[in-house]
């Protein structure tokens, strides 16, 4: 899987298929993420109990060696993420209820793992991503807060085999604690039936619109979920535009404020 806004360096697709290859029990191998500026974007990542997530590395110089080697990690970006056949075909591919995005990939990981199957970095499969050029900023925020919440519903259960989040003060400490235990976390006996088989051909032409059919209707529902906070959001900003006309000096602090603001 790759994202719209990546750019991969030269044998990013082999890096993963040697690692995915060299480990048996291999259900998804990661990449070594760089921002544009060539700085560490992650180095794998680390889910916390409260579902929180720290991608490692993160902001390290560009030319950084930090974390060059294959690990076991909690999940990896999918934004450049390869998933092996029978891994893929065991948990019935992702979960179409993080649509467009968010979390989509950490699910993956856990119900990989709750099968039997690994999530590694592999650090030699180099991609520069962007950030958040796949969605508009004004979804991100409403998808991101979505998406959560739905991950929290579905695996809060299984968060208590994960560190709590850090203080502020003890993040280094508690950062290559959480790498060093999801690398010796047991995994459960594999279970490489599929839990939701899928045919083998291709699919046909009606397969394939009912499949847009249903993305379409998703981003519809997704935009009337926007409509219905933009909303909200003007009538709460409507009443406090009667107050301030109520209140001694409202509308002059009202005018300053939106002045300050860049608010007509």
């Amino acid at each position: 899987f790759l994202n719209d806004d990546t750019e991969v360096e030269a044998g990013w697709l082999r890096a993963l298929v040697e690692v995915a290859e060299s480990e048996p029990r291999a259900g998804a191998v990661g990449s070594r993420l760089l921002s544009p500026d060539g700085s560490l974007q992650e180095a794998g990542s680390i889910l916390w109990r409260d579902a929180g997530t720290h991608q490692v590395g993160h902001g390290l110089p560009a030319g950084s060696d930090s974390y060059n080697r294959v690990r076991q990690t909690d999940y990896c970006s999918g934004c450049g993420l390869l998933v092996t056949r029978d891994a893929w075909g065991a948990v019935g591919g992702f979960d179409e209820r993080y649509f467009p995005a968010y979390f989509e990939d950490v699910d993956l990981c856990l119900s990989l793992r709750a099968r039997g199957f690994r999530t590694l970095y592999a650090p030699n499969a180099r991609l520069v991503h962007h950030g958040g050029a796949s969605l508009p900023d004004d979804l991100r925020a409403l998808v991101a807060v979505r998406s959560g919440r739905r991950f929290l519903a579905k695996w809060g259960d299984s968060l208590r085999d994960f560190d709590p989040p850090p203080a502020d003060g003890d993040r280094d400490a508690a950062v290559a604690a959480a790498i060093l235990r999801a690398e010796r976390r047991p995994l459960p006996a594999l279970q490489p039936e599929a839990a939701d088989p899928r045919p083998s051909a291709p699919p046909t032409e009606v397969e394939a619109l009912r499949v847009q059919v249903g993305a379409l209707q998703a981003a519809v529902a997704l935009g009337d979920e926007l409509l219905h906070q933009l909303r909200g959001e003007h009538a709460r900003m409507e009443g406090l535009r009667a107050l301030t006309g109520r209140v001694p000096g409202g509308r002059r602090a009202a005018a300053w404020v939106a002045r300050r603001l860049g608010v007509r």
